[in-house]
């Protein structure tokens, strides 16, 4: 029970995750007691799982029961001790509560570093927690080694596509935003949606369209950045504009999959010997999924690296026997690149992407750092020139196209002028920047 529940928090499905902790800590009180430290170590995972919903006040009763419990077992330097210290001190950073935080994050590594190699991954895991305290407080010197030196550990450990180094380097981004370093957070932020473009792969493969949905919920912040940087602090940059649009078509890629249960509609095109390779093939990613989410385990680095190494060539040997016994997978199994996209667009076409995004301010505090949703819209055209605009409020631009929505179902004689005033607010700022440009392809939103 406590498996399956880590494995839903890992994968945002927080309402049976919240099931399965309860009832694995019922059995744990009952079988082994209510100060055992199994029962503080699912105490606290549950914790945990309210601190990713926002529910602080339950999860910091839990945490607190947790670090007692696990105090109470073991001697203070223990890897529960440990875990439970950085499990609290993330909370209160949460809080903006940063000297407490920091307070507990330094026990926490001095724990680590006392107990453990200095390339384990817990190391990495406790350098990136303080270097994320750092970031809060604008402590940029003392921040961005950290960052660095747990990346490095995460490499040599658990690889290049292990999440945490996503999320590393998705730090790193934020750090280099808010000093203006935009170079160097265009390079981390194309890394971290990297990580996380190579992990939806695996992880989309198997599940129902919720449980798919609710994995891609946990990703979407990168994409919530890289758009806001582009629109509210580098507009005119290029570089920055490709990154935000092709964040864009890769996220609504994944999302579009899910809707049309890519994978089953896939199979069914195959021959039976084809629909093996392909089973095998999910099979094989499904394995990588779990090892990147469950760390090491009881593997050695070396088991771990090993393993990662042995199902990463298996999957790309099928990959390969798929391509080339099957014209359908290949056009799936394509990745999508902006020039792909700009060759099927006419030459007397635009292409029109609307996308809903949460504004995102580096300067916030982190439970602040996402506003509420706006529409912007992203234009390409078959040369490659791209162009953005924001179009306002999400919300005030529902009402208005509900408005309009039900203007027509009624056949309310105010009808021309209810459109005009959606047309004003969405289609205006697009027509704005399509010159004698007439034809569009439009990409509406999906969610």
């Amino acid at each position: 029970m406590g498996n399956l529940a880590r494995l839903y928090l890992a994968q945002g499905r927080y309402s049976e995750a919240e099931t399965f902790f309860r009832q694995a800590i019922e059995q744990r009180k009952h079988l082994l007691g209510k100060i055992h430290p199994s029962t503080g170590a699912i105490l606290g995972e549950l914790g945990w799982l309210y601190v990713q919903q926002g529910r602080y006040v339950e999860a910091e009763t839990l945490l607190t029961q947790a670090l007692s419990i696990q105090r109470q077992a073991f001697s203070e330097y223990h890897r529960n001790v440990s875990m439970s210290l950085g499990n609290l001190a993330s909370l209160y950073v949460l809080q903006a509560r940063y000297a407490e935080a920091e307070k507990l994050y330094k026990q926490a590594n001095a724990i680590d570093k006392a107990i453990f190699d200095e390339n384990h991954v817990n190391i990495a895991t406790g350098l990136q927690n303080l270097a994320w305290l750092y970031l809060q407080q604008k402590r940029y010197v003392q921040a961005e080694p950290l960052l660095k030196q747990a990346q490095a550990i995460y490499r040599r450990t658990l690889g290049n596509n292990y999440p945490g180094i996503g999320n590393n380097f998705r730090d790193l981004a934020i750090l280099y935003l808010d000093q203006s370093h935009y170079g160097e957070a265009i390079t981390a932020l194309q890394q971290s949606l990297r990580v996380e473009e190579h992990n939806l792969e695996a992880n989309l493969l198997i599940g129902n369209e919720t449980q798919k949905r609710d994995y891609l919920a946990t990703v979407t912040e990168t994409t919530y950045i890289a758009i806001s940087f582009h629109l509210a602090s580098a507009p005119n940059n290029a570089n920055a504009a490709r990154l935000a649009l092709t964040a864009i078509l890769q996220r609504k890629g994944r999302i579009l999959d899910v809707l049309t249960d890519n994978l089953n509609r896939l199979r069914q095109n195959l021959t039976p010997a084809d629909q093996t390779l392909l089973d095998n093939l999910a099979n094989t990613r499904t394995q990588l999924a779990t090892l990147y989410y469950g760390e090491l385990g009881k593997l050695t680095p070396e088991q771990y690296r090993d393993r990662i190494t042995q199902l990463q060539q298996q999957s790309t040997q099928l990959e390969a026997d798929l391509n080339n016994r099957s014209a359908e997978f290949r056009t799936e199994n394509q990745p999508i690149t902006l020039e792909a996209v700009q060759k099927q667009i006419p030459a007397d076409a635009a292409l029109v992407e609307l996308v809903s995004y949460k504004p995102f301010n580096p300067k916030a505090k982190p439970a602040d750092r996402f506003g509420k949703p706006r529409y912007a819209a992203y234009i390409l055209s078959p040369q490659g020139t791209i162009q953005a605009v924001d179009l306002g409020d999400a919300a005030a631009i529902d009402l208005q196209a509900e408005a309009f929505r039900q203007a027509l179902r009624s056949r309310d004689s105010r009808v021309k002028a209810i459109a005009r005033q959606l047309d004003a607010k969405l289609m205006q700022p697009i027509r704005a920047k399509l010159g004698n440009t007439h034809n569009l392809l439009i990409s509406p939103t999906v969610s």
